[in-house]
């Protein structure tokens, strides 16, 4: 039998202005109320376009910025970005990404997160504690994509790619901490074979076996010729729309008694 207690849980829509087709998306399950939480590409030209009408409603979700390893396109190539720069100028990369955010938002972003979770490995999150210093950024809380081992393994989905990132991000929820930074505490949504899976499948996965203050990330879009031929998420983004605005997605929120937050201040 479900609790009757709900469980509460951030679900962060990630990539707000990769393209019009993803923005739009986004959009439209905040008006939903399918997801409560949004990361931006802040250096993203669809960010400037569209940004206005995602901050209208900020009331509806919480809108953070996902920092970019420069031009990384895979953990590899992320990790290779991060050996190679220095770490102040790390930083600096940083801080202007926060400023372009600021500039089209007005006001700071609600929580910081990163592509591939780079933020939280040791050399990221480096820079990116010491941009926060320099910028005296408050209130704003951090991504931890770490998860508990007995919660990956009983998901049973893409174990080694959460396995990595818990095991980059060791030690870094205590870090944050430390400098007055809340974070989540559990994180979900990596996904593999993701051509072919199932996406409902996934997602009743990733809504159970929770840590005590959760996240589940997810990757919506509509159809966008003009960035699909270099996206290998495209087919995958639009199954994740259809699933995340059905009534089955939301049945499973009702039967799992789940209650969407925007910050995990919000769980306690």
């Amino acid at each position: 039998m479900a609790s009757t207690t709900p469980t509460r849980l951030i679900i962060c829509a990630y990539e707000f202005g990769l393209s019009a087709g993803i923005c739009h998306a986004i959009l439209d399950l905040i008006d939903m109320r399918r997801v409560s939480a949004v990361a931006v590409l802040a250096n993203r030209a669809q960010w400037r376009a569209q940004g206005p009408a995602l901050m209208a409603q900020h009331d509806a979700a919480g809108i953070g910025l996902m920092l970019e390893p420069g031009c990384a396109r895979s953990p590899l190539t992320a990790a290779s970005y991060l050996l190679r720069t220095p770490r102040a100028e790390l930083a600096r990369d940083f801080a202007r990404q926060i400023a372009a955010f600021h500039e089209v938002a007005g006001r700071a972003p609600d929580f910081i997160t990163g592509r591939f979770g780079f933020h939280s490995w040791p050399i990221g999150r480096g820079a990116l504690f010491l941009a926060l210093e320099r910028l005296q950024n408050s209130g704003l809380w951090l991504c931890d994509p770490a998860e508990r081992t007995g919660a990956i393994m009983r998901r049973g989905r893409a174990r080694w790619q959460a396995g990595g990132a818990s095991v980059l991000a060791t030690g870094f929820r205590r870090q944050a901490s430390r400098r007055g930074y809340p974070v989540n505490r559990g994180f979900s949504g990596f996904v593999q074979n993701t051509g072919t899976y199932p996406v409902r499948h996934d997602f009743e996965r990733f809504c159970q076996y929770l840590s005590p203050a959760p996240m589940v990330t997810c990757r919506p879009g509509y159809p966008d010729d003009a960035h699909a031929p270099d996206d290998p998420l495209a087919d995958r983004r639009m199954r994740e729309l259809m699933y995340l605005s059905s009534t089955r997605f939301a049945d499973m929120l009702e039967l799992l008694t789940i209650r969407l937050v925007r910050d995990p201040r919000e769980i306690g």
